[in-house]
């Protein structure tokens, strides 16, 4: 038999169906890749995936209270956005680094597994800071397989010194083909906005930053047409 009829003959399982045990097995197993898409599916391997470490696929660090937090990430999972955290500045700083835990699948002695640390993924891909940080904060988030940037703080670009962090911020994300950077024009004023056009344009020729709607956003051209 082929592989093609192999294929065609399997069928798929309700996650749902499964017993709990076996559905936790199966988080257990999962790769972090796997792990941040199958939390996007819905509220039962949501709540399962926290079994596996402290992390989120959307990021939001702000100064909110615990109120309006929850009501934020309430607000992303009623629109089908699954995976999203939000933190204060405080928590950010002390979990900049969220992770998936990984657990080997072999056999330990109790002292190995003493021994043994679990292994620490970046693996948030959006970030949206609100306010509360500083530009030499924002830049410690930065890893390689982010793709998306927010800022949202109006008070974050006031001196020249964060205004050069945020041009040199800018120019080391957009190495990338996927890079998308968004802030808002209470964020940044439009002499400003013409700077780092100038610069980003000229350092990065593959990308354009436009100013629409009171937004500004930095994109490749290849995106410019695809909202992100």
């Amino acid at each position: 038999m082929s592989r093609l009829q192999i294929k065609s003959k399997i069928k798929s399982i309700d996650f749902s169906t499964l017993p709990y045990s076996f559905q936790c097995r199966l988080i257990d197993l999962a790769p972090p890749k796997t792990l941040l898409n199958l939390r996007q599916t819905g509220h039962t391997i949501y709540n399962l995936t926290s079994r596996r470490g402290y992390f989120a696929s959307i990021l939001t660090v702000t100064t909110w209270n615990q109120l309006a937090r929850q009501n934020h990430i309430t607000s992303l999972e009623n629109g089908k956005m699954y995976g999203a955290r939000s933190l204060t500045l405080v928590e950010a700083l002390k979990f900049k680094h969220l992770y998936v835990q990984h657990h080997l699948v072999i056999s330990l002695t109790p002292q190995q597994s003493k021994t043994l640390k679990p292994s620490l993924v970046p693996i948030y891909v959006n970030i949206i800071f609100m306010r509360g940080l500083t530009m030499s904060d924002v830049i410690t988030f930065l890893h390689p397989k982010l793709i998306g940037f927010q800022l949202s703080d109006p008070n974050i670009l006031a001196t020249r010194q964060a205004k050069d962090q945020f041009v040199q911020f800018v120019l080391q994300f957009t190495t990338r083909k996927c890079a998308v950077v968004k802030t808002f024009s209470n964020v940044i004023s439009l002499q400003f906005y013409h700077e780092l056009k100038t610069i980003v344009e000229s350092e990065r020729p593959s990308y354009r930053i436009m100013w629409k709607g009171g937004v500004v956003t930095v994109k490749h051209k290849a995106l410019m047409k695809i909202n992100v």
